[in-house]
């Protein structure tokens, strides 16, 4: 089951990359209808990713300014300069969801079956294996379809 995850999650990092890298940098900003802005949602995902990283045993890679600017109950910004350049947050992005699929490739059952670190999910997932399916899987497709909506909403063509 953990190579179906990894291959989820490879999955939606690649929906990301395609959906995020046909945009041009000075929209990164923008917020259609109040839609969250790329750099928001790319930077959010550099974040939850983080997290993983730290739950399966890894040193985290984002700026403790992320946790401001991107972490549960940040508020988004349609102010370009609030954030780092789509280039930083893109190159981020890949760095860190490649240490992630090292790691969720090693990680042993026993980390696994430890218990989640985030304590408001812990009820529906106990587990540090559960969290990271979700984050994985269902979290980094929702916000790959919050890209897809804001394309749609900014005038950009569906790219699938």
């Amino acid at each position: 089951m953990q190579q179906e995850v990894i291959g989820t999650y490879q999955m939606n990092r690649g929906m990301m990359k395609q959906l995020a890298t046909t945009i041009p940098a000075e929209r990164f900003a923008e917020m259609p209808s109040g839609i969250n802005p790329p750099a928001w949602i790319v930077g959010h995902c550099c974040y939850a990713s983080d997290g993983m990283l730290k739950m399966l045993g890894r040193e985290k890679k984002c700026p403790e300014s992320y946790t401001k600017l991107f972490g549960m109950g940040s508020t988004p910004v349609s102010e370009l300069s609030a954030y780092p350049s789509a280039e930083a947050l893109l190159s981020l992005y890949e760095s860190i969801g490649d240490e992630v699929v090292d790691a969720a490739g090693k990680v042993t059952a026993e980390q696994l079956a430890g218990e989640n670190p985030v304590e408001f999910a812990r009820d529906r997932m106990p587990t540090i294996g559960g969290m990271v399916t979700f984050m994985m899987t269902m979290h980094e497709a929702m916000h790959v379809g919050q890209l897809s909506a804001w394309r749609r909403a900014s005038g950009f063509a569906p790219l699938f």
